[in-house]
């Protein structure tokens, strides 16, 4: 059962009909209450399975309503989110200082992002290296740059185990060229770049500079076999999280641009059963759902 943050601002992404306005929107009825009574709490999933828990302690409520200032904070912050329908390819190749870039030819705050460095999954089947060779060619899929710190775990977003089958894979729109070798290809294998599948399934990174100044990450979800709802957010030290939640399909990738300055955790959780668009069946526990790319800026 999620706990609340009351520091966590929510935005909708994509299709909002596919949401339950009932069991994402939080409202609150206020009464004048005397005496002791219980809180129970409920959830239920996509299917009807419900959790339910009754807090231990009666709570005491009384007319005196004590004031909740506001809590302000600019950090971090979402920005903007595009759509990627057409199959395209972004070249990674390192410029003359060294520094790699990408310009994501969408409707984003920003179009041209990597100055601090990406980290690439599914390239080749492979985890995220920075001293990866292609036939020969240097073909990293995992550049972290100053002031940001390495904090990628080897198995950071590598959520099958064990493999799913050989031809199990998820739809990516992108694809990614490195130093001219083409990796990523429309069909991205979905043991790298995902998370724990099934409903709940999640994994977090926390992305660390070592300065006091903003910065930006772009991250790319794939598109899946399996259609589902997705919660991507970020969240500082003091709590302050900023999450877009959107419907994850196999016909698009999504791509989301976030501001913020000092170490924040970024995580990806699947919020409902991923549903086979073809019958409405759900997927249980085989679809790849992730990122397939991240920029740091």
């Amino acid at each position: 059962m999620r706990q609340t943050n009351p520091r966590e601002t929510l935005y909708r992404w994509g299709d909002s009909d596919r949401f339950d306005p009932a069991a994402s929107l939080l409202t609150l009825d206020a009464e004048k209450l005397q005496g002791a009574i219980q809180v129970f709490a409920r959830v239920t999933d996509m299917r009807g399975a419900q959790e339910c828990t009754m807090l231990a302690k009666p709570l005491i409520f009384s007319d005196q309503v004590a004031a909740v200032p506001p809590i302000a904070h600019t950090l971090p912050k979402f920005e903007g989110a595009a759509r990627i329908k057409n199959k395209a390819t972004i070249d990674l190749t390192p410029n003359r200082v060294g520094q790699p870039t990408a310009t994501l030819d969408q409707p984003l705050p920003v179009k041209t992002v990597g100055k601090g460095g990406y980290v690439l999954w599914n390239w080749r089947r492979e985890l995220p290296s920075a001293t990866l060779m292609t036939e020969g060619v240097a073909t990293p899929s995992k550049s972290i740059l100053p002031p940001f710190v390495d904090t990628l775990r080897a198995e950071s977003f590598n959520g099958f185990k064990p493999l799913p089958p050989k031809d199990f894979s998820a739809g990516g729109r992108l694809s990614f060229r490195i130093n001219g070798k083409d990796g990523m290809a429309e069909k991205v294998e979905g043991w790298h770049g995902s998370v724990s599948p099934g409903m709940g399934g999640a994994d977090e990174i926390t992305l660390q500079p070592q300065d006091g100044a903003e910065h930006r990450v772009t991250l790319v979800m794939t598109g899946g076999q399996g259609g589902c709802n997705v919660r991507v957010s970020l969240r500082a030290d003091d709590g302050a999280t900023e999450t877009v939640q959107y419907h994850q399909g196999p016909d698009m990738d999504n791509v989301f641009q976030f501001r913020f300055a000092g170490p924040v955790v970024l995580r990806v959780e699947i919020t409902s059963w991923p549903i086979r668009p073809s019958d409405g069946v759900p997927m249980h526990h085989l679809s790849p759902i992730g990122p397939s790319a991240m920029f740091l800026d």
